[in-house]
C-alpha cells in the first residue's frame, strides 16, 4: 500500500506495504486514495476542468499548487441550482456567511456562482467571514481564501463588501437572547441587520460538536469568545472524584442526538435564524470499478439548498453516508495526517484528527499523526500549559480548555506520536512522542513487529461504519440515529456484510 502523506505543503510517498511486509487491515476508500494520489502528482486533469497541475488559490505546493484545496472542475447537479437560488431570494440587503480561512472546501467552487446569482436581487451585499474566535485573516490571505488574486481597492470582492466576524474585537456584537442553558448569545450586527441571511459552507464532522457547518456558521462563527467558551465547556464534565474535569464522551464527531455542544449551537442559531442554506456536497463514486488511478477526475458536486433546517438534516446524512469506512479488523497501529496546509498549520487544528483516529483502534493502540503545526499551538491556553505543565491549573472558563481534555482523552488510552515542527519539549509535555524525520517515523512503525496497521489520509473526514466493524447501517438505522456511531458488536448481525 503506497501512502501519500501530506505535511504542510510537502508530500511524502511511503511504500508501507513493502516496508512493513504485510497488507493493511484498514485503508481509505478507493475514491479518497485516488484523490490523494491525484492531489500530489502532476497528472493531466479531466477534459473541461482545470488540470491538477494548474495553480489554485493560495501559495503553491511542490507540484505548483496547494494540495489541500478542493479539486476544481467537475459537474454540479442539479444543473439549475443557481436559477433556483436566484428565484428564491430577494430584498434590500443580504448577508452571505462563509467559513473562515482555516476551512477550505467545496463551497469555494460555487462561491462565484452564488455571488453572481444573488447580486441582481439586492442593493446592499455583504460577505461575512465566520471567523468565530479566530483572528481575522490578512487582506492577502482573505483574497486567496475567496479565490481572488487581490481584493478591490475598497476592500470589496465582486461588488460585495467583506466583513470578518472578529475584526472589530467583537465590540459591535448585539445580544439576541439566552439559550436554555443560560448562555447569552451576541451576534455580529451585519448578520442581524440583513433582510436575508444566507449560509454557504460544507457540512463535515466536528470532533466535539458532532457536525461542522450549518448552524455553527451562525454560532460561534458570527458570535463572540465569551459565549463560545461557555458552549465549548459543555464538552468536559466533572470527574468521578469531583476535584477535576474529564472529556465528555457525549461530544463526539458524527454525534448529533444527545450532544450538549451541538444542541446549544442549534439553540443559539435559532435565536437569529438564517433564512437559507447552500451546501455543496461531493458525490464520490463508491464502486471499485468506477475509478481509474491514471485518470484524475473532479467528483461531481450536488448542491443541497433551501430553508436552513431542511438543508441541515439532508446534508449531514449525505456526509455520513459517504465518509464511513468499513473494515473487518482493527489495526494495532494507524498512520494518519491532518490534510496538509492550511489544515495542519497549528496544533489546535491538527489535534482534532486524533478524535477520529482513536475510534478505529482498541485502547492501547498506536497512532502516528503527521501535521506540520508551523504556526505553533495557536492557543494561548495551550501556550500557558506548555510554559509550566506541572503547575498548570485548567480553568473550565478558558477558551480552548476542551482541547486539553480532548487530547488527554486520547493520550491516556493510546500511544500517540507526532511528526511536526513543534519543539520536542512541547510535544512531550502534550503527552505525545516527538518524531523528527521520516527515518524516525519508520522506526516508530517498526517498533512492534507484526502489528496490524492501517492508513487514513486527512483522517478528520472519516469515522468507522456504524454498528459492527464491517457493517453498514440501513435506512432505518440512519433515520433513528442521525448518522451517529451506534456502538459495536463482536459479530455481524443478519443482513450485515463483513467486507
Amino acid at each position: 500500500m503506497a501512502a501519500w502523506i501530506l505535511r504542510g505543503e510537502d508530500a511524502h510517498h511511503w511504500d508501507l506495504y513493502r516496508h512493513l511486509g504485510r497488507p493493511p487491515v484498514l485503508a481509505p476508500p478507493r475514491w479518497a486514495l485516488y484523490e490523494r494520489i491525484w492531489d500530489v502528482t502532476d497528472l493531466t486533469g479531466p477534459p473541461g476542468g482545470m488540470s491538477p497541475a494548474d495553480p489554485r488559490p493560495g501559495d503553491p505546493g511542490p507540484s505548483g499548487r496547494r494540495p489541500s484545496d478542493p479539486r476544481p472542475g467537475g459537474t454540479i447537479e442539479p444543473a439549475d441550482w443557481a436559477e433556483t437560488l436566484r428565484a428564491s431570494l430577494r430584498g434590500r440587503s443580504v448577508v452571505l456567511v462563509v467559513p473562515d480561512a482555516t476551512r477550505v472546501g467545496a463551497w469555494r467552487r460555487i462561491l462565484p456562482t452564488v455571488l453572481e446569482a444573488l447580486a441582481p436581487n439586492f442593493t446592499d451585499r455583504t460577505i461575512l467571514v465566520a471567523t468565530g474566535t479566530h483572528a481575522p485573516a490578512t487582506e492577502a490571505d482573505l483574497a486567496r481564501h475567496l479565490g481572488a488574486d487581490s481584493l478591490d481597492a475598497d476592500g470589496s470582492f465582486a461588488g460585495w463588501r467583506i466583513v470578518q466576524n472578529s475584526a472589530d474585537g467583537f465590540l459591535g456584537h448585539r445580544a439576541v437572547g439566552l439559550t436554555q442553558r443560560g448562555t447569552e448569545i451576541r451576534i455580529h450586527p451585519d448578520y442581524l441587520d440583513a433582510d436575508v441571511r444566507v449560509l454557504l459552507g460544507d457540512v463535515s464532522y466536528h470532533y466535539f460538536a458532532g457536525f461542522g457547518g450549518g448552524p455553527k456558521l451562525v454560532f460561534p462563527g458570527c458570535g463572540e469568545p465569551g459565549a463560545a467558551a461557555s458552549n465549548h465547556r459543555r464538552s468536559v464534565r466533572p470527574d468521578s472524584r469531583g476535584d477535576g474535569f474529564v472529556w465528555n464522551e457525549e461530544c463526539a464527531p458524527g454525534k448529533s442526538v444527545g450532544n450538549p455542544v451541538l444542541e446549544e449551537i442549534e439553540a443559539a442559531a435559532a435565536l437569529a435564524p438564517a433564512h437559507w442554506s447552500i451546501v455543496p456536497v461531493e458525490d464520490p463514486p463508491m464502486g471499485e470499478s468506477d475509478l481509474d488511478p491514471s485518470t484524475p477526475v473532479a467528483f461531481p458536486l450536488r448542491v443541497i439548498q433551501g430553508p436552513d433546517l431542511e438543508t441541515r438534516a439532508e446534508s449531514r446524512l449525505h456526509h455520513d453516508r459517504t465518509h464511513r469506512v468499513e473494515f473487518t479488523q482493527r489495526p494495532d497501529m494507524l498512520v494518519v495526517d491532518a490534510g496538509g496546509r492550511p489544515r495542519d498549520d497549528s496544533f489546535l487544528q491538527s489535534q482534532k484528527s486524533l478524535q477520529h483516529a482513536r475510534r478505529f483502534l482498541e485502547p492501547g493502540g498506536r497512532i502516528l499523526l503527521v501535521a506540520k503545526c508551523g504556526s505553533g499551538t495557536a492557543s494561548a491556553m495551550l501556550d500557558r500549559f506548555l510554559a509550566g505543565p506541572s503547575k498548570f491549573a485548567a480553568d473550565p472558563k478558558d477558551l480552548h480548555v476542551q482541547t486539553l481534555y480532548a487530547l488527554q482523552s486520547v493520550t491516556e488510552s493510546y500511544e500517540v506520536a507526532l511528526w511536526s515542527d513543534l519543539p520536542e519539549t512541547s510535544v512531550r509535555a502534550l503527552g505525545l512522542e516527538p518524531i523528527l524525520s521520516e527515518q524516525d517515523a519508520f522506526a516508530w512503525m517498526d517498533r512492534i513487529p507484526g502489528a496490524r496497521w492501517g492508513w487514513l489520509p486527512r483522517v478528520e473526514r472519516f469515522l468507522p461504519a456504524a454498528g459492527w466493524l464491517g457493517g453498514t447501517p440501513g435506512p432505518a438505522d440512519v433515520a433513528e440515529t442521525g448518522g451517529e456511531e451506534t456502538g459495536e458488536r463482536e459479530e455481524p448481525g443478519e443482513g450485515e456484510t463483513a467486507e
